[in-house]
């Protein structure tokens, strides 16, 4: 069967299914993340709760430090002086001595992205003539859809899934169309001799009873010729029979 001779039909059941795979494929792994978060949420949960536990009287509330000992010189600094007045009219008065804060090293310069114009004129647009020019809608949706992609796991969920599609009309045309080829092949290959001729015939109806055991639930050809006209890249359609 020729390419030519798939329908339309499977070439939609080929499009949707893959579609539909993908789909549960990133639902599935969305689900993994879902779990795995969680999961890793509850151990560092138990984690704060058991450090909590062994160090109850330390890092729960923040403390301010003792004071350095008075220098020497202290009579001689700079002070700072604060007055106020409570409720009752008492004035109360507090001095500090300035201290000097000694600089610390400056956080590193951080940088961003930030979204800059596109198709903007530029001097020397008049002289490349060669540059194919793009609009907006190309350039936004530019690598946003996913490219014919398929590995081999969902390369067989693709296969299990069309063989669903096909019928046992299909699949009966189909091995009468392989008996006939290797009828006439069995023939021009016949000899003189009676005797090799009955045992290849004994020979040839276990092997057709075998093959018609085995390819009750092997997808017909027409699943591998749909799937590689919308996969070339993967294959010609007897490769990927075979794979």
């Amino acid at each position: 069967m020729s390419k030519s001779k798939v329908s339309a039909e499977w070439k939609k059941r080929v499009k949707s299914e893959y579609m539909r795979l993908r789909q549960v494929k990133r639902f599935k792994r969305a689900d993994e993340v879902k779990v795995a978060w969680a999961r890793n949420l509850r151990i560092m949960s138990e984690a704060i709760e058991s450090r909590e536990s062994e160090c109850p009287d330390r890092g729960r509330r923040p403390f301010w430090p003792l004071p350095a000992p008075a220098p020497s010189h202290e009579s001689l600094m700079k002070r700072a002086e604060v007055t106020y007045t409570d409720a009752s009219g008492v004035v109360t008065t507090q001095q500090v001595p300035i201290r000097i804060i000694n600089s610390v090293n400056p956080i590193p310069t951080m940088y961003t992205w930030a979204p800059t114009q596109k198709n903007f004129m530029v001097e020397d647009e008049t002289v490349l003539h060669n540059i194919p020019y793009m609009g907006d809608e190309v350039l936004d949706q530019d690598g946003d859809k996913e490219g014919g992609f398929i590995d081999d796991q969902l390369f067989v969920d693709l296969v299990h899934a069309l063989m669903a599609y096909q019928t046992k009309d299909e699949v009966a045309e189909e091995r009468r169309d392989r008996d006939a080829v290797h009828s006439s092949d069995d023939r021009d290959k016949e000899t003189s001799k009676e005797q090799k001729d009955k045992e290849k015939d004994k020979q040839d109806n276990k092997d057709a009873d075998k093959k018609m055991i085995d390819e009750k639930q092997f997808p017909i050809f027409t699943i591998f010729q749909a799937i590689s006209l919308q996969f070339p890249d993967k294959g010609t359609p007897q490769e990927l029979r075979e794979k």
